[in-house]
């Protein structure tokens, strides 16, 4: 019975399509997560602009009160940007207790 664990021998060209399918498929994964990136950042910057005009306050201050929501309630930044930008306000969450 032939032992199924040993390896097969591939000519240059299939070590060469292999490797180049694997560096294609791991372009394409980073250009998923660029572009997730940068719609979250949108978001982000979408929801600091809500918060400076709401409280009248400096970009730098707007992030800090977005960051802080997020670290005090255990929410990530990127979903209390969302939130901030379909309730038009700073939301409020329970507070993580620790």
């Amino acid at each position: 019975m032939p032992n199924k664990m040993l390896p097969v021998h591939l000519t240059p060209e299939a070590v060469d399509a292999a490797l180049v399918r694997q560096a294609l498929e791991m372009s394409r994964d980073k250009v998923a997560q660029l572009e997730q990136a940068l719609q979250t950042s949108r978001q982000i910057g979408a929801a600091v602009g809500v918060i400076m005009a709401l409280h009248r306050v400096t970009y730098d201050e707007a992030y800090l009160l977005i960051r802080c929501t997020s670290q005090q309630s255990n929410v990530k930044v990127r979903q209390v940007a969302l939130d901030v930008l379909e309730q038009g306000c700073l939301p409020e969450y329970p507070r993580r207790r620790g």
